[in-house]
């Protein structure tokens, strides 16, 4: 097992609310910063009809060594949608 820094993400949808939108895995917090930075960088100026937005600060969790890998060859974190969150340590 290798750690990482887990982001949990929640999507905001008109009509329907709030609720869990999976979470994001990186290398470190700087790495992490950098992603949610890159995300808002990518929304329109106008309210969207549904986004996603960090649901809390970024903690420290254990992940498999393939998943490892994935983050580390990728640009600045990886998302996934699912429901299963990294537990916290």
């Amino acid at each position: 097992m290798e750690r990482a820094i887990c982001l949990l993400w929640d999507e905001s949808e008109l009509g329907w609310g709030i609720r869990p939108d999976g979470y994001s895995l990186h290398l470190n917090l700087e790495d992490c910063d950098a992603y949610v930075v890159d995300y808002w960088a990518r929304m329109p100026r106008e309210v969207p009809y549904a986004y996603s937005r960090p649901a809390c600060d970024p903690y420290t969790c254990e992940v498999e060594e393939d998943v490892y890998a994935e983050i580390k060859a990728s640009k600045n974190g990886i998302r996934s949608f699912n429901r299963q969150n990294p537990a916290r340590c």
